[in-house]
C-alpha cells in the first residue's frame, strides 16, 4: 500500500470469545502526490510529474498552503524523511 495505511488496535479486557469489535474508516484527504518517475525539464526549468487526488477541483489549489513531504532511502538502506513548507 506504498506507506499510506495505518492499522491501530485496542486490546479489551473481556476474553476473545466473547466477540471484538471491529471499525474502518478511511481519510479521503486532497493532496497532490508525485508520481513514481515525476522529474522532467522543460524551457530549462525542473518539473515534478502529479496527481491530485481526494476531490478537489484543479482551482482550488493555488489557494491553499501546500507542503512537500517524502522519504530518501539511500542506498545502503538509510532512510531520510523530507518536509519542505511546512511551518
Amino acid at each position: 500500500c506504498m506507506g499510506k495505511s495505518i492499522a491501530m488496535f485496542r486490546i479489551g479486557k473481556e476474553p476473545l470469545e466473547n466477540g471484538m469489535n471491529i471499525l474502518g474508516a478511511h481519510i479521503d484527504s486532497p493532496r497532490i502526490d508525485v508520481k513514481q518517475n515525476p522529474l522532467y525539464e522543460n524551457e530549462e526549468l525542473a518539473y515534478l510529474d502529479t496527481h491530485y487526488y481526494g476531490g478537489i477541483k484543479k482551482y482550488q489549489w493555488v489557494t491553499l498552503p501546500l507542503a512537500l513531504h517524502g522519504v530518501i532511502v539511500k542506498t545502503d538502506g538509510t532512510v531520510q524523511e523530507v518536509s519542505i513548507g511546512e511551518k
